[in-house]
């Protein structure tokens, strides 16, 4: 369409040294431009999102968090007594006003954990009012022991009192925290594995020693290609951190290069319990790693019908 201005063009370009930035699928064809760009290649990671909301909304650190634990009352098994209720859970999450970018459960034969990520504090309450029936119906079967509400303070503010007659514990998100929108609208739940961190401060620490731990633990996190998510916070005493990859092999490229660092982390905390949830498929290879490297680790398998919202503000629906 521009033929007639190539000759005009290309003295522009000459002239200004115009640079053509080409993702290696196209890079040899646009390196035959007759405009003689300086062609650079086009970083994998580079993104671009639908709406300026969704890039402030999804990309600052304070993602909500909400993990409830579940044990099964006796007499009871997980999946009978669970799945009809979680569909429900699911269904509400999809047609409810609450933004959550990811909602899913996982489970072993005797627990079962809500993992939760909302935009905002008035997101969970908003979810709770939702889910008021399959909550109640969920009790008949299982006891609650715990929920940790995780956050900005301000959204700690907002979950304080409406929460307060729950089993409820409060931690703030560290700032260092992140997420990638990209990755989490392309790569879906399909493999996806979760891992949460439960620990303790030591005594004679402070939570400024293992924020400063944690920054170090982000300069390579926000390298990676395959992180979902990647969250930690704490009230001063305990803590609590939520990983998510894609797969397993991103989960396996994110560990070599954090190993070096986990020395430096046992030096700050204490009493860890180490979860990783994954789907069925990769049961077995999660198990061999952690009897091999994590041999104290639980692992649970990721429901089927846990989802991710690809992006915030429900401009995509949710992805199975």
């Amino acid at each position: 369409n521009v033929k007639h201005l190539l000759p005009k063009l290309s003295e522009v370009v000459k002239k200004n040294q115009t640079f053509a930035f080409s993702s290696q699928r196209d890079i040899e064809a646009v390196k035959k431009s007759p405009l003689g760009f300086t062609v650079l290649d086009l970083n994998y990671n580079s993104m671009i999102l639908p709406t300026k909301e969704s890039v402030d909304s999804f990309l600052r650190c304070e993602l909500s968090h909400l993990l409830p634990k579940f044990n099964l009352k006796p007499g009871k098994k997980v999946l009978e007594a669970g799945e009809p209720t979680w569909k429900k859970f699911y269904q509400e999450v999809r047609e409810g006003k609450a933004k959550c970018p990811y909602y899913g459960f996982g489970y072993d034969s005797k627990t079962c954990y809500c993992i939760e990520v909302y935009e905002s504090g008035s997101d969970i309450l908003s979810h709770l009012q939702e889910v008021d029936a399959p909550l109640k119906e969920t009790l008949e079967s299982f006891d609650l022991e715990y929920a940790y509400f995780m956050g900005s303070p301000e959204d700690l503010k907002i979950v304080k009192e409406p929460t307060k007659g729950l089993p409820s514990k409060y931690l703030t998100t560290f700032e260092c925290s992140m997420a990638w929108p990209k990755l989490i609208s392309k790569f879906g739940r399909d493999k996806s594995v979760h891992i949460i961190y439960q620990a303790e401060i030591k005594e004679g620490k402070t939570g400024k020693n293992l924020s400063s731990v944690c920054k170090k633990f982000a300069q390579f996190t926000e390298t990676d290609s395959g992180t979902l998510y990647w969250q930690v916070g704490s009230d001063g005493k305990q803590v609590l951190a939520f990983e998510a990859f894609k797969d397993w092999k991103s989960f396996q490229d994110h560990n070599r290069k954090i190993q070096h660092l986990e020395l430096e982390l046992g030096e700050v905390i204490t009493n860890t319990i180490l979860m990783f949830i994954v789907c069925e498929d990769d049961l077995e290879v999660c198990k061999k790693f952690t009897a091999q490297e994590k041999p104290k680790a639980m692992v649970l398998t990721l429901h089927k019908g846990s989802m991710l919202l690809p992006v915030a503000g429900n401009i995509f629906t949710y992805s199975n």
